[in-house]
């Protein structure tokens, strides 16, 4: 058996990211929303970098999410990290160290001398 694809995310995906996302961050006294909106916010601002927002699909289903996006420090342009979530049912199994893992790769082969981690 093989682990989750990692892949570029999609227009097509960003339902089930807002699902993925609520579920990830709700527990206890706590619901997702907040990083809901980071995310649809950044998705307005068309600040993600196109191959720096990844999805980990496992069988058809989107089961981990990883969001850059561009934002200003101090008058220098920077890619900050955040969120990654994770399916209740797949955390701790990996998938979001594959995330970041490619996500560093690609920011590497990118140029960029540092993401921040939010």
């Amino acid at each position: 058996m093989t682990g989750p694809k990692i892949r570029t995310a999609e227009a097509r995906d960003r339902d089930a990211i807002v699902e993925l996302v609520e579920e990830a961050f709700t527990s206890d006294g706590r619901d997702g929303h907040e990083e809901v909106d980071v995310v649809v916010s950044t998705w307005e601002l068309g600040a993600a970098p196109r191959d720096l927002e990844l999805v980990a699909v496992d069988e058809g289903v989107i089961v981990g999410h990883v969001l850059a996006a561009r934002g200003d420090l101090s008058g220098r342009e920077v890619v900050a990290v955040a969120p990654l979530a994770v399916r209740v049912a797949h955390q701790g199994s990996g998938v979001g160290t594959a995330l970041m893992t490619e996500l560093l790769v690609r920011a590497e082969a990118a140029g960029l001398p540092l993401l921040l981690l939010l």
